[in-house]
């Protein structure tokens, strides 16, 4: 177990009156309070915001398996879409070069061929296969 959790002051003593579904709101911030330690902690800025973006994470999981749509939950700036026009596509296939050569590109077409057309395909020593053997490329 951990030797640190995160608690409220006089969290032990809190009421939880306020019935089912309701958050507690607390007068002071969360502190950081380890096993062996008689007091409390004042959690710096830093570990404040820190443990409010693990908490906004953990909700965005939730809403995202529960089905929810947090688009209209999240504060902040809308995200743009980006467009993508056919000159963007064309400029970059313009940069583009095959990635085999011309000779390797016939032997495969070749053997794709000879794949789709098993009544046209002989092996190497002129007998034609039968349909369902199994031959392996190597």
């Amino acid at each position: 177990l951990s030797s640190q959790c995160l608690s409220a002051p006089s969290s032990m003593t809190q009421d939880f009156s306020g019935g089912p579904g309701k958050e507690q709101s607390f007068s002071r911030p969360p502190v950081l309070r380890t096993a062996s330690q008689e007091g409390y902690q004042e959690l710096t800025q830093e570990q404040r915001e820190q443990l409010r973006a693990e908490i906004s994470v953990i909700k965005g999981r939730y809403r995202s398996q529960s089905g929810e749509d947090d688009s209209f939950h999240q504060p902040g700036p809308v995200k743009t879409s980006m467009a993508i026009s056919q000159s963007h596509l064309m400029s970059a296939l313009s940069h583009t070069r095959p990635s085999i050569s011309e000779d390797d590109w016939k032997n495969f077409a070749e053997l794709y061929e000879n794949f789709q057309n098993p009544k046209k395909r002989k092996n190497q020593s002129g007998t034609m296969f039968r349909p369902g053997q199994k031959v392996t490329l190597a």
